[in-house]
């Protein structure tokens, strides 16, 4: 059984390496406007949830659909770089947290 303290390390090992890849390596355009917000990674460290925010208004489902193509890219990039026994399925979703907090404070402020 792998410790929490392992479990954490590799999920901010993996948002680094991702954030890097998305931003700097990757040769689709939509991928600049994407922030890797935060990954939570089973305990097993088989399966990782990539969650990230839209830096610009973009279609929501073209940049679903080009991260799903791009996740072979993606894990084949993370197996060089760091040293695991399995590399971790990604699966990508949107981190709408912000827009939560933003439409949260606005109730607030109108009570």
């Amino acid at each position: 059984m792998q410790s929490k303290h392992r479990k954490e390390k590799v999920s901010g090992l993996l948002r680094e390496r991702l954030a890097l890849i998305v931003s700097s390596q990757a040769k689709n355009p939509l991928f600049r406007s994407i922030t890797i917000t935060h990954v939570n990674i089973t305990a097993d460290l088989r399966c990782a949830k990539v969650y990230y925010t839209l830096n610009e208004p973009s279609n929501i489902f073209q940049i679903n659909s080009a991260l799903e193509k791009a996740k072979g890219y993606l894990r084949m990039q993370i197996a060089k770089d760091l040293n695991l026994r399995f590399t971790p399925d990604l699966e990508f979703y949107n981190d709408n947290s912000l827009e939560m907090g933003a439409y949260i404070e606005n109730l607030l402020a109108e009570l």
